[in-house]
């Protein structure tokens, strides 16, 4: 050994650590067991309490080449906390060591990558004469149920806890998030319940629900409308009897109709797959323009957020157009086309027990009368139905 040198060895990257929000979809699990209605679907949090922390990137260690030569360490990356700073509180430690807390109480939210506390209105007990309707501006919880006749609309989700779930009530409806109805809903005919998200409930009898992506059932309708994207029961328990179910692309679930031949109608819209590829490849193709206009958006927010404490109105109107638009770049758009290319065909019913005489399947425009027992499952593709036993 003549001479020997110290390798440099590099710094840790920062690592930055959020508040983890709760799992809200049903997962569809390989034994078709699924639990599509007990889910916590808003996250509470009260003020003070802790949302995120960042451990500082390191400098690293220099090396020493075999002439005695410094060789600098690479320094690790450093990552930012993303934050909002109206309702999260920012703690700078001596060690660099960096962690957020909530300002006020209210509901977790990440969006974009920026981690919020959301307005949260919690009805301790049921939506009646000593609430009156309920319009709120953000997310509500209500822990009891909701009177017939009474309405609750809000911005954001909303969770009705209380296991009676609701009946005839007149409407139910979050503009930007889910509705999570954990008791079910005996509508009587008159309940409507509408979200731009998703529903998730335990059963639906006699009402009307329609969700912008997806309904999840977790036991059964009857004399139901239905209308979704996609509209998933349990295939081993899960039951549609009855009244109209409409969707754009996928239905799932374990029986249609029942063996007293009620009349049953089912609706898949349908889709024209080279379609949706040819709008996948555009999204995949703008990617790179997108990632040039996100980052300068993000560039001018920070600019924003650094002097929040300063901004007269048309500055605060101006920061929050920039966050609408900000979120609006990193939709889910390509997200959902991916899961519409998942059904098979160009539309699928897919049943996982049995189909009863007097139901009524339409795909497509095409029309199926079932009058015999059958099983099996049903897509689309250009002008015909199929069948897979």
């Amino acid at each position: 050994m003549i001479a020997e040198g110290i390798s440099p060895i590099d710094g840790n990257d920062a690592v930055i650590e959020y508040y983890e929000l709760s799992e809200n979809k049903p997962v569809l699990n390989s034994d078709g067991s699924v639990n599509h209605y007990d889910m916590q679907l808003i996250d509470n949090i009260s003020s003070g309490e802790w949302l995120g922390k960042k451990t500082p990137a390191t400098k690293g260690q220099d090396g020493i080449s075999i002439r005695n030569e410094v060789i600098p360490a690479k320094i690790g990356r450093d990552y930012k906390l993303i934050f909002d700073l109206r309702t999260v509180r920012h703690m700078v430690y001596e060690n660099d060591m960096e962690e957020i807390f909530a300002k006020i109480d209210g509901a977790v939210k990440i969006r974009a990558g920026k981690i919020s506390v959301d307005n949260h209105l919690i009805i301790y007990g049921d939506v009646d004469y000593n609430t009156g309707h309920i319009d709120f501006d953000g997310f509500v919880t209500i822990k009891g149920t909701v009177k017939d006749k009474f309405n609750v609309t809000a911005t954001n989700d909303i969770a009705i806890l209380g296991a009676m779930g609701i009946g005839a009530v007149g409407l139910i409806e979050s503009k930007e998030g889910s509705i999570s109805i954990k008791g079910g809903v005996n509508g009587k005919g008159v309940a409507k319940v509408k979200a731009c998200v998703d529903v998730m409930t335990k059963y639906s009898n006699e009402a009307m629900i329609e969700a912008g992506h997806t309904i999840h059932v977790g036991l059964y309708a009857i004399d139901s409308e239905l209308k979704a994207k996609k509209i998933l029961l349990p295939p081993q328990i899960g039951r549609i009897i009855g009244g109209r179910t409409y969707a754009t692309h996928r239905i799932v679930t374990g029986s249609i109709g029942n063996k007293f031949e009620k009349p049953t109608r089912v609706f898949v819209e349908g889709f024209e797959r080279n379609n949706i590829l040819e709008m996948l490849a555009f999204y995949k193709n703008k990617n790179i323009d997108m990632a040039t206009v996100v980052n300068k958006m993000k560039k001018d927010l920070d600019v924003f957020e650094k002097n929040m404490g300063k901004l007269d109105d048309r500055g605060v109107n101006t920061y929050n157009f920039l966050i609408v638009k900000y979120e609006q770049q990193l939709s889910e758009e390509m997200d959902n086309l991916n899961d519409v290319l998942l059904t098979k065909g160009e539309g699928e019913i897919s049943i996982y027990k049995s189909v009863f005489p007097k139901t009524m399947l339409e795909m497509k425009n095409l029309q199926k009368r079932i009058s015999d027992q059958m099983t099996g499952s049903f897509y689309v593709k250009g002008r015909m139905i199929y069948h897979n036993e």
